[in-house]
């Protein structure tokens, strides 16, 4: 709901859905192995080695001592 627009979602993962969790880890791990593989053709042995020691929770992602991206 958007002022008083009541908007219905078509697509994607319904919220709550006992599956969702699993299709959002499978989702995120495509990204990351893609990211690495980048990472790999790069030669960034550096960045790789920090990467390869990030750990994610499902969508969350902790990762203190990167300093891979930058803060805005």
């Amino acid at each position: 709901m958007l002022g008083i627009d009541i908007y219905k979602q078509v697509t994607g993962i319904r919220m709550g859905a006992n599956y969702a969790p699993l299709v959002a880890d499978l989702f995120l791990f495509c990204y990351k192995s893609e990211f690495m593989k980048n990472l790999s053709k790069s030669n960034d042995l550096n960045s790789i080695e920090t990467f390869n020691n990030t750990y994610r929770y499902l969508d969350d992602l902790c990762s203190l001592t990167i300093l891979y991206f930058k803060l805005t």
